[in-house]
């Protein structure tokens, strides 16, 4: 047996629900590639994991149940919560904590991540006056907004920042740990648990992503539409600067080893350096 206590939060607004639900389905799933190779037959290759999604059933009830512990919010809360989050498009943390019976915290599979409402349902049953049942689907959110380098006085290094939601996500976790200790009567029982999160991922190097460098040969073009030839290259070293829709002639940006932007290229005219 053990005690979970869902916590979502927004800025300085935090909620546990009421109930916890039957289940609670966490998945991460792969777009991985599938091709047919002669000779070999079909093969499959790994791609980038898409978004996690978590995917909530469960009851808010209009009424203190017996047993219900933790403070009592009227359902109108959390649904003004979940459809507010939506219309903003503002990113939610979602927080799982886990006890044992006797009050020990334990770390399941995920400390929780920001994410995303992609649907919120309520209903009212008949003969259930005050309760609401409702379905809630979250999808994991990373921040996309562009990188700052904060160059610095002369004789000095340069700093590079890269956007980070860590703490963000420690500190609510934190919070929630705290608040379901007090629930649980579990004294000390947050001091005692460690949050830390996985390093971010490696980007395989056989991955054509923004930053990475490619042997380039053939014609280097104005637009990526391919419309216009600016000059042709052969065996150079470049870096990828920009991708866009793959669907498009030329849809990669380049630039060489110096930063000068060259123009766009299509994908099969880049190969992986060796080495």
């Amino acid at each position: 047996m053990s005690l979970y206590k869902l916590y979502f939060s927004s800025g300085a607004t935090v909620i546990a629900l009421p109930i916890n639900p039957e289940k609670l389905p966490e998945t991460l799933s792969a777009d991985n590639g599938t091709y047919n190779v002669l000779g070999l037959g079909p093969i499959m290759q790994p791609r980038t994991p898409n978004l996690r999604t978590v995917s909530i059933s469960g009851l808010l009830p209009g009424r203190r149940l017996p047993g219900q512990t933790g403070i009592h919010l009227p359902p109108a809360v959390y649904m003004a919560f979940f459809t507010t989050a939506m219309k903003k498009k503002s990113p939610i943390v979602y927080t799982p904590v886990r006890f044992y019976e006797n009050g020990v915290p334990f770390l399941g599979p995920s400390l929780g991540f920001r994410c995303l409402v992609t649907s919120f349902k309520a209903e009212e049953r008949g003969a259930e006056t005050g309760d609401f049942y409702f379905d809630l689907s979250l999808t994991e959110y990373k921040d996309y907004s562009p990188q700052r380098a904060v160059v610095q006085g002369a004789g000095q290094t340069g700093t590079f920042s890269p956007a980070s939601i860590i703490s963000d996500v420690a500190s609510v976790a934190a919070r929630a740990v705290s608040a379901a200790t007090a629930v649980n009567t579990a004294a000390d029982a947050a001091g005692s648990v460690k949050l830390s999160l996985t390093p971010t991922r490696s980007t395989p190097a056989d991955k054509l992503v923004v930053g990475a460098r490619r042997k380039a040969t053939g014609k280097v073009y104005g637009t990526g539409s391919g419309e216009e030839v600016l000059t042709s290259i052969h065996g150079q070293i470049v870096v990828v600067r920009r991708i866009i829709d793959r669907s498009r002639p030329c849809p990669v940006c380049v630039a060489d080893t110096g930063g000068t932007v060259l123009g766009w290229m299509p994908e099969n005219s880049l190969q992986e350096v060796e080495g």
